[in-house]
């Protein structure tokens, strides 16, 4: 496991930037939905 600290850390920021951009996309279709509902 120490071996791959590197490994671990691109890893962690792929997860991260994966959460970031699931979270974004989620915010989007919430907001389009929003829009669509009530506009």
């Amino acid at each position: 496991m120490l071996d791959n600290i590197p490994n671990s850390e691109i890893e962690s920021a792929n997860i991260a930037l994966t959460l970031a951009i699931t979270v974004f996309m989620k915010n989007m279709s919430a907001t389009q939905w929003f829009h669509g509902d009530f506009l």
